[in-house]
């Protein structure tokens, strides 16, 4: 597989890329996504015809994924490309088709937790022992103060919140509580459901690690300690995978009554050119959100302005239609260098942590850590057991999205009747407003805040007021 620059998904510690500021002439340039041998084809009306896989046969190629509801099929050609495409594009069933792309994760550091973890035996009393100590990202920037948001609601096993990406390690003693095994699938043709490279799993671990009794798993807890998780698999072991895999975890998700989709990862793709990726991106999650799911995606760990490359590129997943974006922020609760930022985004900000060589004033859990290490101001989640490891600090708009994703699940917990564009609007108005006042470009709506957006939740439960 074709190494791209998919900068989105950023794992931890020593990962070489530039925080300068991007140098360009009129036109920016950035590394844009590969294209992949196979198309996603999408056909006239709003759902497939039934003689789909005869149309894709007649053009000289054979279907290899169909998505009915929303009429999009994933298609190969079985000889010259070149002649395939100009069969579909003299078809009149056919609305529009284009190349599928390459999603792989950057190459990256890993550090596992290997130091001897500090317990904390006088933090919040339904916690894990650990959390109080090395999770500031929750007590600190998600819950506001201690444990508030969780006096509200730890989390309904009625919400379901998805994770696409490398896998999910189900054997993970914090993960398994939750761990739904009807739902999840791996859409990675010759890989099972496992993590075999750790991503996936801090991602679940962040949103849905469980309090449990087992002082061998008793390191973390998820922002929704008893959300449902789902895993689903759209990437492989060396972290990549093909768009098309995406959109079959999605369409899944909708078939199984999914109610939040996180994504950490996504590429760019040049605008002005004669494509039809992005439509048919915008319809799969415009279809999810449609049908009740909360569409999360990680803004982009370029470190660029957006605004300046607006015009030219547009990031995928988290700028299409339907999808909140999420831009990251270090523990001083300022923009972490890496994170793409920009008024175009249109999301909120959530802690991704960053390298911090203080500790911060505000840094007083109840025992604090007998050393302030630089890592430290990562955050701190799950990682797959495969490694022969359980946890590990990271930093990255990875990160970050996992939050927002957690946080609307506890939103849909306290009120599983809202809407999608209801529970975007939770998130958003309940935000820390950072920054300059109101939207801005640094922060967009703000900075996460779970306690505020539950009130908020909690508000819509009560009944109207009789009135004109």
């Amino acid at each position: 597989m074709r190494k791209i620059s998919i900068v989105s998904v950023l794992l931890l510690v020593v990962l070489a890329f530039s925080t300068l500021p991007f140098v360009y002439s009129e036109t920016p340039t950035i590394e844009t996504m590969t294209e992949a041998p196979g198309y996603l084809v999408e056909f006239k009306g709003s759902k497939l015809p039934k003689n789909a896989e005869a149309i894709i046969e007649g053009c000289g190629g054979a279907v290899t994924s169909m998505l009915p509801e929303i009429a999009v099929v994933g298609a190969m050609p079985n000889g010259n490309p070149a002649d395939f495409e100009a069969a579909l594009a003299n078809n009149d069933a056919i609305k529009c088709f284009d190349h599928d792309y390459i999603v792989e994760l950057p190459d990256i550091s890993m550090t596992p937790v290997t130091e001897e973890l500090q317990f904390e035996s006088n933090g919040p009393l339904f916690t894990d022992p650990y959390y109080w100590v090395y999770q500031w990202h929750l007590w600190h920037t998600i819950e506001v103060s201690p444990w508030a948001a969780w006096t509200i609601t730890t989390g309904s096993p009625d919400i379901s919140v998805a994770v696409l990406d490398t896998g999910i390690d189900w054997n993970h003693g914090d993960i398994a509580p939750n761990y739904d095994f009807g739902a999840s699938a791996s859409f990675v043709p010759y890989e099972d459901e496992m993590d075999y490279h750790g991503h996936g799993t801090w991602c679940g671990g962040l949103i849905a690690a469980a309090v449990n009794d087992d002082p061998n798993d008793w390191k973390v807890i998820g922002i929704g300690p008893n959300l449902n998780l789902v895993n689903l698999k759209v990437m492989d072991s060396s972290g990549g995978g093909y768009f098309s895999w995406t959109f079959q975890a999605v369409y899944h998700a909708v078939a199984h009554g999914v109610d939040v989709i996180s994504m950490s990862f996504g590429g760019y793709l040049p605008r002005g050119v004669d494509r039809s990726f992005l439509s048919i991106c915008n319809k799969v999650f415009n279809y999810a959100q449609r049908n009740g799911i909360v569409c999360v995606a990680s803004a982009g760990n370029a470190g660029i302005h957006m605004d300046d490359f607006h015009a030219y590129y547009v990031h995928i997943p988290s700028q299409c239609e339907g999808v909140i974006d999420v831009i990251a922020t270090d523990i001083h609760d300022g923009r972490a260098p890496y994170s793409n930022y920009g008024s175009s985004l249109h999301g909120i900000s959530a802690p991704g942590g960053y390298w911090e060589f203080n500790e911060p004033s505000w840094y007083e859990p109840v025992i604090p850590p007998a050393f302030w290490a630089p890592h430290y101001g990562f955050t701190f989640s799950t990682t797959t057991t495969v490694s022969g490891y359980k946890y590990m600090w990271a930093y990255g708009t990875s990160m970050a999205c996992p939050h927002v994703a957690g946080v609307a699940g506890l939103i849909l917990s306290v009120n599983p009747n809202l809407r999608p564009s209801q529970v975007r609007h939770l998130l958003f108005t309940g935000a820390v407003d950072h920054g300059d006042p109101g939207f801005d470009e640094i922060y967009n709506f703000g900075l996460l805040n779970a306690y505020n957006s539950l009130q908020l939740a909690l508000k819509t439960l009560r009944a109207p007021t009789a009135g004109p």
